[in-house]
């Protein structure tokens, strides 16, 4: 496994620089080039744009394997229990900078929705994800997400009456002040408040909704997780609700993909519900509130 990380580690280090470099014959020669080739590529990173990015995404993504696995050695034995907390963060690291990228390029494949600056600078961050993948920091922007996720991990949704109260006050105890400045432009805004119920709960818009009507219509004020099964049938239920509490990364990535795609339908059919994830709104209110920092590394 070491053997194999390393060699995709030399094959990445082996390719020249993003922007400058071409695939296929095509050249990306500036960062409008590269929003544009996003843009057009935004199904699949093999296609349009240089290889490098492909080859850096699969060394993350067998990076996130290894530190996975070295996980589960150390729960199985006990000398190795010291070094638990630092291959937990470093599996988060890996599997959280894989969701980064990929809300990096929600935005820069929605161009139609905000203002070519904006747009660049996403791009811009997104360039510096994929161009310094052996760095162990972040983008400024990357890393308020990073911040985000593993907050997430240590919130276990509790459902109740369905405000998401004691979620939200958990999650925010454990955030600093750009998210309490997100929380306070979200309360105006229907679509991203319901991104922030998707995400605490762990549950799509639709689904939140059939627990409510199910309340309404039982005449019950509170739901546990208990009841999830009963109400929204075993595959839900065990695709959001379960491994909320055993610090998986990887049960986020799986509830990441699972809004945005619900998002993209929702757009797709003009119907009810958030049409944009929570980390795009967030990632969005970063880049606004801090235009300056560009593609500044900590």
């Amino acid at each position: 496994m070491e053997a194999n990380l390393r060699s995709l580690g030399v094959a990445f280090a082996g390719y020249p620089p993003i922007v400058g470099s071409s695939n296929g014959g095509e050249s990306i020669s500036d960062i409008d080039m590269l929003v544009d080739a996003v843009i057009r590529d935004s199904g699949d990173l093999a296609v349009l744009l240089p290889t490098k990015v492909a080859v850096g995404r699969s060394f993350i993504t067998a990076k996130a394997h290894c530190f996975g696995y070295l996980r589960q050695i150390c729960e199985k034995h006990r000398r190795l229990a010291p070094y638990a907390g630092k291959v937990q963060k470093a599996w988060e690291n890996a599997v959280f900078s894989l969701l980064a990228e990929d809300v990096y390029r929600a935005i820069v494949s929605h161009s139609r929705l905000y203002s070519r600056s904006l747009v660049r600078r996403a791009a811009q961050e997104l360039l510096s994800l994929w161009e310094h993948r052996f760095d162990t920091s972040l983008t400024v922007y990357g890393a308020s997400l990073i911040d985000l996720w593993r907050a997430r991990t240590q919130v276990v949704p509790v459902f109740g009456t369905m405000f998401g109260t004691i979620e939200l006050m958990k999650l925010s105890s454990l955030l600093d002040d750009a998210w309490q400045s997100f929380l306070f432009v979200a309360a105006e805004n229907r679509e991203m408040l319901q991104s922030v119920e998707e995400f605490i709960f762990g549950l799509t818009h639709e689904e939140i909704e059939v627990l409510r009507e199910r309340m309404l219509e039982a005449d019950i004020s509170v739901v546990s997780r208990a009841d999830l099964p009963g109400i929204l049938g075993k595959e839900s239920s065990q695709r959001y609700a379960h491994g909320d509490s055993n610090r998986d990364p990887r049960s986020l990535y799986s509830s990441f993909l699972s809004r945005a795609e619900a998002c993209r339908h929702r757009a797709i059919s003009s119907v009810p519900g958030p049409h944009r994830t929570l980390e795009e709104f967030l990632l969005l209110e970063l880049l606004q509130a801090r235009p300056t920092a560009g593609s500044a590394r900590t």
